[in-house]
């Protein structure tokens, strides 16, 4: 199979919570979410919204912003808390601009420019499960921690084993940054040196490392 192929099927073992206050476009990507996933939670809401992710635990988030009761980056901060692996997509109006630092804050994952075109979303829900299903598997790959591992690791800086352990957790790049008060570029740069010093070439084998080592 090729990798779009595992993860459509991947997708498909996985929960989507579709959060959306429009009862017509809520009904329209129901039916178009269903036909692609295992279940599929949805909710007009944040408030609902979130109340449907502590109840049902989705591994990937769609929202819309603009909601009432509660808006759509207050529920994805609520659900970060409750899981930081999870993966959330924002759908967004060109006028939505005033939300932009509140969602790079927030780590949000994906932006579905609206009116949503099914392709863009598919394509942006398709790269949440690929993650998913990546750092899957490297953590159930796992092998005993060597010594040279452990002096590889005595290498690193503080600041360069909070990023690996963050990456560990399933974080992504954007949230990281929030969290330990960097720009996104500084955290792609301790990355790119965590793989130098570490002698390996991907962000999911950076993570399977540090579940590995008891660091995430």
């Amino acid at each position: 199979m090729t990798s779009g192929q595992l993860d459509s099927a991947y997708l498909k073992t996985l929960t989507l919570l579709y959060v959306e206050d429009d009862a017509t476009t809520r009904e329209a990507f129901r039916v178009f979410l269903e036909r692609r996933a295992a279940g599929v939670v949805i909710a007009k809401d944040g408030v609902e919204g979130l109340e449907a992710f502590r109840a049902h635990r989705a591994q990937i988030v769609i929202t819309d912003i603009r909601m009432p009761n509660m808006d759509g980056l207050t529920m994805a901060r609520e659900i970060r808390n409750l899981d930081p692996a999870v993966h959330i997509i924002v759908t967004t109006a060109f006028e939505d601009a005033d939300y932009l630092s509140r969602s790079i804050e927030t780590g949000i994952d994906q932006y579905v420019v609206k009116p949503i075109q099914q392709s863009r979303l598919e394509f942006a829900i398709l790269t949440c499960a690929h993650r998913q299903r990546l750092i899957l598997s490297e953590r159930r790959t796992v092998t005993p921690f060597s010594a040279e591992e452990r002096s590889l690791l005595a290498t690193l800086t503080p600041r360069e084993r909070e990023v690996l352990a963050c990456l560990g957790r399933g974080q992504p790049t954007r949230e990281i940054a929030q969290g330990l008060g960097l720009s996104v570029k500084t955290v792609q740069t301790h990355q790119a040196n965590l793989m130098l010093k570490l002698s390996l070439h991907k962000a999911t084998a950076l993570a399977a490392l540090a579940v590995r080592a008891g660091i995430a």
